[in-house]
């Protein structure tokens, strides 16, 4: 699967999920995801790349490096130029989740422009 199939899988994805904050994954039974916990959610199910969340917790709200190396963006989903949500600026998918509380629709729509802008920073490690 290439880079612009995932994000085309997670895009359509994100809405189905349960949101949380701060964390890529919260819950012990019923599981909530941050955007990103989300995006490694799709990453196994599609076949894209195996991520365990179980490790990647206690990297909190970071999309794990392998998985942010591969969709060519920074490990928070950082933007080159701020993206306004409700009148006011973020500068990456953390801050419109856990600040903003943008809802799932609103990211996915917006991941889906930003891609569209070319919007997002790359991965530089």
């Amino acid at each position: 699967m290439k880079r612009q199939e995932f994000f085309e899988k997670w895009i359509e994805a994100l809405p189905k999920f349960k949101q949380a904050v701060g964390m890529l994954r919260t819950g012990v039974r019923k599981f909530r995801y941050c955007c990103l916990g989300a995006a490694c959610v799709v990453a196994n199910e599609t076949g894209f790349m195996k991520i365990d969340l179980e490790a990647e917790q206690g990297n909190s709200e970071s999309l794990p490096i392998k998985l942010a190396k591969r969709l060519n963006i920074t490990v928070s989903g950082s933007f080159k130029n701020y993206v306004e949500y409700k009148g006011k600026p973020y500068i990456s998918l953390v801050d419109l989740n856990d600040d903003a509380k943008a809802n799932f629709k609103d990211i996915a729509r917006i991941i889906r422009e930003q891609l569209a802008a070319k919007n997002f920073e790359p991965y530089e490690w």
